[in-house]
């Protein structure tokens, strides 16, 4: 009986928390000017003005989760874009509310509830992820998918029932719906959780799950291929990682890949710069017809014979993989709410972004041996979404080689996301065995406590 008032107090403080951090988001809102002049924003409306029971809405240019979100807001293309931002806000705010109070549900030590709830949110501040809410492109509402998807698979493990299973089920779909770098991230984590098998109690749920995110990838990349959806990030691949290397030309040439001076002239050059553009100049004529005929099967049979080099030409782009600047695409008059640089930095590392990336995937292997060792099938996580971020760079790195810094944001949340989730989850479980042990906080007995 004791309990239940500080149980209602946690609460209390909790809703206070999430009332002054909505409040905070929306008088930041007032402030920019939303930016639409991107590249891809004319071809999420141009989906989004289609029905939805129209097979190219499904299949276009663009995978249709962020047309139908477009849809939903009621606009059109150079049209009202306050409405988007709202909605994106909006959207956010609810989706890390909803990360946050999870993390608050599951953890076990009172104390703990509020530190955990006031810590996602307060890395949700961010200048990284907040400033995305005012550019209509997909990046704020894929976040947003993410941080529900990472919430669902929380929730999940915690406990099996069919609302819980319906919350990742229609996650997943339409975080793999918003970017097709998710369904490569689910394929993965489908993967990851097949070792789960060995902890014999769950095995049919970890088989379930798995196979469904499996499956989700293959619907995934057969609507992708039949809409050529990656035929323009290959054509910016070719030109800006291939070209400039004659081994690589000369490989791909034995392959069949046209190679004229017309095409050597677009060495580094992104698909859409120079006169005319990659798609538009008549003398590659006969290079797109086979990029589109072979070019995905050649280009998977390159990254399999240089694969050694892919695993160690990202050394290459640290910077812009791991410590992305995304200053280009602030909002006009866009002013970060964590006014300290170094408050900001602790919550979400970017000028040591290279030492955190390999300390924490040291620490997420030894974390995984303990985890697994002790049948703690909840780790599972902190420790994909830290583990994963270096095959999701890989991955980027491989599949567009132009704006690589924006590429690389997700798996750049990802991964700093993870680490506050490890962080609290070990606090959490370090203080549940100082409880249950009674013994006095000495190096030893926190060793010994693992």
């Amino acid at each position: 009986m004791n309990k239940k008032p500080v149980k209602y107090l946690v609460y209390i403080i909790i809703f206070l928390f999430f009332l002054f951090y909505a409040q905070m988001r929306y008088e930041n809102s007032l402030l920019p000017v939303p930016r639409s002049g991107f590249g891809d924003v004319k071809e999420y409306y141009k989906i989004a003005s289609q029905s939805i029971f129209s097979e190219s809405f499904w299949i276009g240019e663009r995978p249709p989760t962020i047309p139908l979100f477009f849809k939903l807001t009621g606009t059109e293309y150079g049209q009202n874009y306050d409405k988007v931002v709202t909605f994106q806000l909006l959207f956010s705010i609810v989706s890390w509310g909803v990360l946050a109070l999870t993390l608050a549900k599951i953890t076990k030590n009172t104390v703990m509830k509020p530190i955990s709830f006031a810590v996602i949110l307060a890395f949700s501040l961010s200048e990284e992820i907040i400033m995305w809410d005012y550019l209509i492109i997909s990046e704020s509402v894929s976040i947003s998918l993410m941080v529900l998807f990472i919430a669902s698979s929380i929730l999940l493990l915690e406990k099996w029932n069919a609302l819980r299973v319906s919350f990742l089920v229609v996650s997943s779909i339409l975080l793999v719906g918003a970017r097709e770098n998710f369904a490569y991230w689910l394929l993965m984590i489908g993967f990851s959780l097949l070792i789960l098998v060995l902890v014999k109690k769950h095995i049919k749920r970890v088989l379930i799950i798995s196979a469904f995110f499996i499956i989700l990838f293959f619907i995934s990349d057969a609507l992708a291929s039949a809409s050529l959806r990656w035929y323009f990030p290959l054509l910016n691949t070719i030109s800006i990682r291939i070209l400039p290397e004659e081994e690589h030309i000369a490989y791909l040439e034995k392959l069949g890949m046209p190679v004229t001076d017309a095409l050597l002239e677009r060495r580094g050059l992104a698909l859409h710069q120079g006169n005319p553009t990659m798609i538009e100049d008549p003398e590659l004529e006969s290079f797109r017809k086979w990029v589109k005929s072979e070019g995905k099967q050649a280009y998977i049979k390159f990254l399999w014979f240089y694969k050694a080099d892919l695993l160690q030409d990202w050394t290459q782009e640290i910077e812009a993989v791991l410590v992305p600047d995304f200053y280009f695409y602030g909002a006009s008059k866009f002013k970060p709410i964590i006014k300290d640089p170094r408050l900001d930095e602790y919550l979400y590392p970017v000028r040591f972004g290279v030492f955190l990336f390999f300390a924490a995937n040291f620490m997420a292997s030894a974390g995984t041996v303990w985890a697994f060792y002790e049948r703690k099938i909840n780790w599972v996580v902190p420790l994909l979404l830290i583990l994963l971020s270096f095959p999701q760079m890989l991955f980027i790195l491989s599949a567009d080689g132009n704006d690589l810094a924006r590429h690389c944001l997700f798996y750049s949340v990802q991964l700093r996301l993870g680490v506050w989730i490890f962080i609290l989850y070990s606090l959490d479980f370090l203080i549940s065995q100082i409880k249950t042990t009674k013994f006095y906080l000495t190096p030893k007995t926190i060793i010994s406590s693992f």
